[in-house]
């Protein structure tokens, strides 16, 4: 069923008002769901509503509307209340789902082209004495305290009820793969979010006009965490001192003394460019926020490198893709399997042009090679330190981040 008149109109609206948050507003998947009283989302992109509410609401709170709820898809608010949510505890969820309220709206609460909707009445800090800016965890510990929070109605959008998106699921959500929408990926997830981070960085060096919260997150975003320029100093250096000074001969570049030979066809001298690959974790014991970071260092590499292009290895139990990317954003992330970071290696080994260095970028329960490959191999945990690594390879250890 296609999504009322008003809702498209709505989305329209908001990538218009937010062009650099097209590719998310335009991923959500609209679901009819009568009762919902207003309107929230999954954290597999799906949005539910209410088509009483949203036939009432004017076009420019509809789209405000929709910007918060891509809020809660961006600061990651389900899957940072998996470590600290009790599963069983409904009224815990609820206080978890205003608390990331309050931390969107504060900062939507200063833009102009923000209109709220008037009922439900959004949730913003100063409703519970609370000062803005702070994050979700901030105040869902001292929301939880607060007598004042168990009175008040939890009716929808931005008050509280805003779908497993901002916490746990919700009774009218469907699960995944099932109902009207069958849901976005996580993996097509990650992807949607490092374009929205490279839209809202294009959008602030060409206009200057992304809000303050979408600057820092999309900043954090492509940020990676390892000095990629110092740690991979060593090993470019190698590399480029293997080929210096190495002199190939290539029919690709014809030589200059074709005329003095016109009948024969001789090859050219050129000198080899050093050749780096990526072997990419995306086994099912890789999260969400790991994969995240993963795009982050990649990004952080090709930087780094000053190369043109690595080629990424896809790999689970299986290598599933090897291509020569530009930026992480073209990477196409699948499996979801077993764990196996040989077969990306050896896939590596095997391709051609032979890379001279790889980087396996994964949480660390894989096996390894048992002997050096003959070239630099540089094993980067995501997920803090992890035994197992060759001690004949570069380790890399990226620190879990406290609020992760």
């Amino acid at each position: 069923m296609p999504p009322p008149e008003q809702l498209q109109a709505a989305r329209y609206q908001a990538s218009y008002q937010w062009p650099y948050l097209s590719a998310l507003l335009y991923s959500l998947q609209p679901v009819s769901k009568p009762g919902v009283m207003t309107m929230g989302v999954d954290k597999w992109h799906r949005l539910y509503y209410d088509p009483e509410w949203v036939e009432k609401q004017p076009t420019s709170q509809l789209a405000s509307a929709l910007y918060h709820e891509c809020g809660h898809l961006l600061r990651d608010h389900h899957g940072r209340a998996e470590t600290l949510l009790n599963k069983q505890l409904a009224h815990w969820s609820l206080v978890w789902n205003l608390a990331g309220d309050c931390e969107i709206n504060d900062d939507l609460a200063k833009e102009e082209a923000v209109k709220f909707w008037k009922e439900p009445e959004p949730a913003v800090p100063g409703m519970f004495s609370l000062p803005d800016g702070a994050t979700v965890e901030f105040y869902y510990e001292r929301l939880l305290k607060n007598t004042k929070v168990i009175s008040i109605p939890v009716v929808g959008v931005g008050s509280g009820a805003c779908g497993s998106s901002s916490g746990n699921p919700f009774p009218w959500e469907d699960p995944y793969g099932q109902g009207e929408a069958p849901g976005v990926p996580h993996a097509e997830g990650e992807l949607i979010k490092q374009q929205v981070a490279h839209d809202v960085e294009s959008h602030e060096k060409s206009r200057g006009t992304v809000p303050e919260w979408l600057k820092r997150w999309a900043s954090e975003r492509l940020s990676p965490v390892v000095d990629w320029r110092r740690e991979l100093a060593t090993t470019i250096r190698r590399a480029q001192d293997f080929v210096a000074g190495r002199i190939e001969y290539s029919y690709r570049r014809i030589s200059r003394r074709v005329l003095a030979c016109p009948e024969i066809v001789l090859p050219g001298m050129q000198q080899p460019v050093p050749w780096g690959a990526i072997v990419l974790d995306t086994s099912g014991s890789m999260s969400e926020k790991e994969l995240a970071r993963c795009l982050g260092e990649i990004n952080g590499v090709l930087a780094a490198c000053g190369l043109t292009g690595l080629r990424v290895f896809v790999t689970d139990h299986a290598v599933h893709s090897a291509r020569k990317v530009f930026d992480a954003s073209q990477i196409e992330l699948v499996g979801g399997g077993g764990t196996d970071m040989r077969l990306g290696v050896a896939a590596a080994l095997e391709s051609r042009p032979r890379p001279n260095f790889i980087i396996v970028l994964t949480d660390g329960e894989t096996p390894w090679p048992e002997a050096p490959i003959g070239i630099p191999l540089v094993a980067t945990l995501v997920s803090g330190d992890k035994s197992g690594v060759p001690a004949w390879a570069r380790k890399i250890v990226i620190p879990i981040p406290d609020s992760a």
